[in-house]
């Protein structure tokens, strides 16, 4: 017989009349009409091409050929009710899970420490991997679930098939030496930003660029006499050199700690922008996934809002 032309929940009436030997009481306990039972049980003799069952003073007797098919369907309905039906739970408590993050430097430097503290009292088991990926890794990491979640600005992300909560905005300030000879006060002027040279990191966030496509949209100019690929040197460099960088400001704040450093404004009007996290469709439903997407939504936002894209 062909299998897919087998309605499956015979097999429940099945067990159910062999376990209570009764098709009346088999059918309270399914919650089934006694016709749709009988009905049914006629279907399986017509199927199997056996009585199945005999009518004794016993109650409904299997025959041997039934007593054989009724093991084998309790066993399969065991199998479906543990391991198909079964609702899949994350203990934090117990789990030896890696999590793993897609994020930049910045992350790693402003994020990752209060991931690590928070995971460490809540999760003490779980391990955290983080990965630095250009776009298109990224995006085949989250597919496959090699990373977990992406955090940071990754615009390529916005896109179907992926989901993403906003977790809170950012806006860019400047760093230079405490005692730069041409920077007074809290905010430096136009003509004095352009003259200066400029550092500019060009890290796998790419949140420079909202920085730069503003100067191009306004036509100004500036020397960049050092490009890097990541933002750790920045301070050291900044705190020996007449060079200023523009960063995130919590990369800022951040430097800010170590000594000879100074934050100013920009003259350049940068609207703020929103710093995410990412995950794809098929992870959406993950107990652990969706476990951490809590985390890091209490550490990071107030009450963020998730939508598709």
């Amino acid at each position: 017989m062909d299998v897919s032309g087998f309605d499956l929940n015979l097999l429940r009436v099945l067990v159910a009349i062999r376990q209570e030997r009764s098709v009346s009481v088999a059918a309270e306990r399914l919650d089934l009409s006694q016709p749709a039972i009988s009905l049914a049980l006629r279907r399986l003799r017509t199927l199997l091409g056996d009585p199945l069952f005999v009518r004794t003073k016993a109650g409904m007797m299997p025959t041997p050929h039934c007593a054989e098919i009724a093991a084998a369907a309790e066993r399969a309905l065991s199998i479906v009710s543990s391991d198909v039906l079964k609702v899949p739970v994350f203990n934090p408590s117990q789990s030896r899970r890696e999590f793993r993050f897609g994020m930049n430097d910045v992350g790693e430097m402003v994020l990752l420490p209060q991931i690590i503290t928070h995971l460490a009292a809540s999760a003490p088991h779980c391990d955290i991997r983080c990965a630095s990926l250009n776009a298109q890794q990224l995006l085949g990491a989250l597919e496959s679930g090699e990373v977990d979640l992406a955090i940071g600005w990754f615009p390529d992300l916005d896109k179907a098939g992926f989901f993403a909560q906003k977790l809170f905005t950012r806006s860019f300030v400047c760093l230079a030496r405490a005692d730069h000879p041409a920077i007074h006060g809290e905010r430096i002027g136009m003509k004095t930003f352009l003259e200066l040279s400029h550092i500019v990191v060009e890290s796998q966030g790419r949140s420079s660029e909202l920085f730069e496509a503003v100067l191009k949209k306004e036509g100004l100019k500036r020397r960049v006499q050092l490009s890097l690929p990541h933002f750790m040197s920045v301070p050291v460099i900044i705190a020996q050199t007449d060079l200023i960088v523009t960063v995130p400001a919590p990369v800022a704040h951040y430097f800010h700690r170590f000594d000879n450093l100074r934050v100013f404004q920009p003259p350049v009007n940068v609207r703020s922008y929103a710093i995410k996290q990412y995950w794809h469709e098929r992870y959406q439903a993950d107990p652990a996934v969706r476990w951490i997407r809590q985390q890091t939504a209490e550490l990071f936002s107030g009450a963020a809002m998730s939508s598709r894209n």
